[in-house]
């Protein structure tokens, strides 16, 4: 697949994580988000982890990080910055590009 293409060029992928939707609204949906976010954290690639920043605990964005049902606005834009782990590109750091344990607990 994708990332033993990535790995056979000798680079680190890096995977960005699932974000809300205001669209979702059953209780399936939420679980299959979160689920996802799930699957992601263990792999061994490391995640960009949005979910946790941007979700309002029900699987919809927080009120004021959204433009519409499925983008964030500015601020949105801003938080998903700010919640990746800049370290994990740190050539001179052990665990650079080693995924970490996430604090989302759904």
């Amino acid at each position: 697949g994708l990332l033993r293409e990535v790995e056979a060029i000798q680079a680190s992928p890096v995977l960005g994580d699932v974000y809300p939707h205001d669209a979702y609204v059953s209780r399936l949906q939420r679980q299959l988000l979160q689920d996802t976010h799930r699957m992601l954290l263990n792999t061994s690639v490391p995640l960009l982890r949005w979910l946790p920043a941007l979700d309002d605990g029900q699987g919809r964005w927080q009120r004021d990080h959204m433009e519409d049902a499925g983008h964030p606005n500015s601020l949105g834009h801003q938080v998903m910055f700010e919640a990746i782990d800049l370290s994990m590109f740190d050539p001179s750091n052990a665990n650079s590009l080693r995924p970490k344990q996430d604090e989302f607990h759904p």
